[in-house]
């Protein structure tokens, strides 16, 4: 279906959710746990040859992981900020060349 001119688009520079939700509490920041490699089942390199392997197979420079399942997955890692899950707070981008993980500090 074309939307022709009955659709607009238009710039709005803040973010609207925080202006009508002031009583937000905090997203946790707990201290991460080093997930053992008995319980793993892989090593960190390994999955990391993996997923070179895979940017490598679709000509891409990198990727970006935001899903937080896939990122402790990645760096055998896991958290406690989502109640009742083994994950964290965290985005990720992987290179051929290098692996950064972005957290936030715990003192923030």
């Amino acid at each position: 279906a074309k939307w022709n001119s009955a659709v607009h688009l238009k710039e709005v520079s803040l973010n609207l959710v925080d202006a009508i939700w002031t009583t937000r509490p905090e997203d946790p920041c707990n201290v991460l746990e080093i997930h053992p490699l008995h319980l793993a089942g892989e090593s960190v390199d390994s999955k990391l040859r993996r997923v070179r392997e895979a940017i490598q197979e679709q000509k891409a420079s990198c990727i970006l992981l935001s899903a937080l399942d896939q990122i402790a997955w990645l760096f055998n890692l896991r958290g406690s900020d989502i109640e009742y899950n083994p994950v964290f707070f965290a985005y990720a981008a992987v290179f051929q060349d290098s692996a950064v993980l972005f957290l936030r500090a715990l003192d923030e």
